[in-house]
């Protein structure tokens, strides 16, 4: 349904150096195994939440990152649940 893209180095020069303001849904990686799935919704997208993860630190043992972009808040947050419930990242609390 929707064209995923990936993996990409989870670093702040790439994410930064990203030229994208694509919203959709993103899938953080720990070696081969997701063990986040997120949602990007508002102004900056997909680059700026990824941005904040890593300047909180959120996930230091994240490697990789990859993105399915997708337009509109409501088929974003259906897709997010859909994908939380498939594939059961360790870190996601809601929606497993």
């Amino acid at each position: 349904m929707y064209t995923y893209h990936g993996e990409y180095s989870f670093t702040k020069s790439v994410v930064t150096n990203w030229n994208s303001t694509a919203t959709g849904v993103y899938y953080l990686f720990e070696g081969n195994n997701i063990v986040y799935v997120g949602s990007a919704i508002g102004d900056g997208g997909l680059r700026g939440r990824l941005l904040q993860h890593i300047n909180e630190r959120s996930f230091p043992y994240v490697t990789q990152f990859g993105y399915k972009a997708i337009n509109g808040k409501d088929a974003i947050l259906s897709h997010e649940l859909s994908e939380i419930k498939r594939l059961q990242p360790k870190h996601n609390t809601v929606g497993k």
